[in-house]
């Protein structure tokens, strides 16, 4: 029996394609080759490439490429998944009170999260999809998105009482790095991951982290800030220059409103 302690979690998790890739060695015996030869090619399939549009036609319930990745999740979920390894601690005390799957915007992503929610699912626990536009493939406004995303779901959570946990074990490492970063900003309590070569899991403090009103105030008049102020936004990356204009970067409108 499974017993639930302290208060409960509601996770954010970066969703990459370690079921795929992980997929073809462990389906052997359990799914037909051609299936696990399929996956292969998703797992090396470039973003918007034909194979990585056909993984994510195929991210839907009855299709077979669906039936066959969740039968191997599920005959060993922490070894085919590095998300529910990041997970597994809290999965096995019970305190995962619900879970949104962030996926990177390629089709390849998006059928992993879908098959790993629906195994959450079937476990029990409460787990929504989210395709996040543009995330591994421009910068800027997949990083605004993942934030605008994050932030949302952190604030639904904390009206239900809920603690927030980040899973970024998953997805891309930058826009990963930068969430994490950004943590105290959306309100999450904890960061944790799966390291990349001791295998084992960390759990990543979430420093107090403020934002300068005067970033605010600044950011809102531009036009009006001397030249060597705006030099030191563009270095700080704040800021971007578009010919003889400055502007906010978009991630970071997110985070000043």
């Amino acid at each position: 029996m499974v017993v639930r302690v302290g208060r409960r979690a509601y996770h954010i998790v970066t969703v990459g394609t370690s079921l795929v890739r992980n997929a073809e060695s462990m389906g052997r015996g359990l799914v037909p080759d051609r299936i696990l030869e399929k996956f292969a090619k998703w797992a090396r399939a470039p973003v918007r490439s034909l194979e990585d549009a056909e993984a994510g036609g195929r991210a839907s319930e009855g299709t077979e490429e669906f039936e066959a990745a969740l039968q191997i999740l599920a005959s060993d979920p922490y070894r085919a998944s590095a998300e529910l390894n990041a997970m597994r601690p809290y999965l096995e005390e019970g305190s995962v009170a619900g879970a949104a799957l962030l996926s990177t915007d390629s089709g390849v992503a998006f059928f992993c999260a879908s098959v790993i929610a629906k195994y959450l699912r079937d476990s029990g626990v409460e787990a929504e999809i989210r395709r996040v536009p543009q995330l591994g493939l421009d910068f800027d406004e997949g990083l605004y998105n993942l934030l605008d995303e994050a932030a949302g779901l952190a604030e639904e959570a904390r009206k239900r009482g809920l603690l927030v946990y980040l899973n970024l074990t998953g997805g891309f490492k930058p826009e990963g790095s930068a969430l994490y970063a950004l943590a105290p900003l959306i309100g999450a309590n904890r960061a944790y991951y799966v390291h990349e070569y001791t295998r084992g899991h960390v759990e990543l403090p979430i420093l107090p982290l403020t934002l300068d009103p005067g970033y605010r105030h600044a950011a809102r008049r531009l036009h009006e800030l001397p030249p060597q102020i705006l030099q030191a936004f563009e270095e700080n990356g704040i800021v971007k220059r578009e010919g003889s204009e400055y502007r906010v970067r978009k991630w970071v409108e997110r985070l000043l409103r």
